[in-house]
Order: structure tokens, then sequence, then C-alpha cells
């Protein structure tokens, strides 16, 4: 598996580069230069099977020309066209009409699901909670940082979106091997969050504003 962000103001020479930053390893990298060139070989290479191109709605809106758009749609369908590799298009709603408005994208076993927040239903928050429980579980840690402890506080920060709890996840655990500790710690999860909580949110999530009155802070 390859996983590739996009970003405003890609090109298929930006997102060969990408390739290549996430593919760096034994093996022997193409000999021409410009990364549009090589960069589906260079899938093909890694042995890639299923290609993950996240926030891919900047791929094909929000460009300078709409020839950069074609250069991008052009590298998704050489991909495709190999046969070898599955691609994953992860993003806004407006993916899926792209794909539509192009009949040679939509033919090539195009398919689309939307996936919606989990939401504070009892089913849904068991859900979350074991979604926590298995994070946990793949945390490079030596004992379990007991993430779902935390599910109610992780649920009304994030409304049900993973991206929002692993941003809080990423950040306490960057911040628990800074510290060297077994696994992540609530001080670390109060800490990760502070600068993300958004103007006029009140919520105390992980107790964090009370530590930080604890502390003498603001």
């Amino acid at each position: 598996m390859l996983y590739v962000p996009s970003s405003l103001g890609g090109s298929r020479h930006r997102l060969g580069d990408k390739i290549r930053k996430a593919t760096e390893s034994a093996h022997r990298m193409m000999s021409r230069e410009d990364p549009s060139e090589w960069s589906v070989d260079r899938v093909l290479k890694c042995k890639t099977e299923l290609l993950i191109l996240d926030d891919a709605h900047f791929m094909f809106f929000n460009q300078r020309t709409s020839q950069i758009a074609a250069e991008l749609y052009g590298f998704v369908k050489d991909v495709i066209d190999t046969r070898r590799v599955a691609v994953l298009l992860v993003g806004e709603p407006a993916i899926d009409q792209y794909v539509h408005d192009i009949p040679a994208f939509k033919r090539r076993g195009y398919r689309s699901d939307t996936l919606h927040p989990l939401s504070d239903s009892p089913e849904d928050l068991d859900s979350f909670g074991n979604l926590l429980a298995s994070i946990d579980r793949r945390l490079p840690f030596r004992e379990p940082s007991k993430l779902k402890n935390y599910a109610d506080h992780f649920h009304r920060f994030s409304g049900g979106q993973i991206g929002l709890v692993m941003n809080i996840v990423i950040e306490a655990g960057n911040l628990a091997m800074g510290a060297r500790t077994a696994c992540i710690l609530i001080e670390h999860l109060r800490e990760a969050l502070r600068s993300m909580v958004s103007p006029g949110d009140d919520t105390d999530y992980f107790g964090y504003k009370k530590a930080l009155r604890d502390k003498g802070g603001r």
C-alpha cells in the first residue's frame, strides 16, 4: 500500500516527487530526472497494490489551470491502466461528480461511497470506542495508552471524524516518544489538543483547562 497526500498547487511533477519521497528504499531510482515521467514506474517498482490519494479533491479543483487538473487525471488513469494497482481517491464529495463528468474515468471500474462521522448514538459510540482500542493496539509503545477510556472526550472534540482523532493521537504520540514514556498519558493528550481547540469552544477536553489553571496558565 502506498499513501500519498495531495495538496493545493499540486502538479504531476510535484505528485511524482511525493511518490519518490514516500518510497525511498534500497530500490534503484528510475534514471529519468522528471518525476512526472517515472512516477507510475515507481509505483509498480515498489509492488504497490493499493495507491491511496488523500485530499484528492485538490488534484482536480482549485488548480491554476485546467491543464494541471488534466495532468493529474492522466496520472490516475495511467496507474489504473496498468491493471496492477487499485486507486483509492479520498476527499470531498465533489470528486464523485468530477469522475462522472469524464466517461473515460467512470468506465475504469469506478465506485464511490460516502463515509459519515460516527454519531453519538449508543451503537456508534460503542464502535467509536472499539476504533480507539484498535488504534491503541497499533501504537509503538510498550504499554497500552487506553485511549478508549477517553472516548467521550475524543468524540466531543472530533464529532466522530477520524481525521481529527488522529491529529490528537499523532501529536500526543510524538510528545510521549519525546518524554520516553511507556504510553500516551493524559497530559500528552491535553498538551496535544490545547492548540487545536477552536476559538469560543469552552469544552474542557481531557481536563486540559483545569490542568492549565492548576499550573497558573491561561
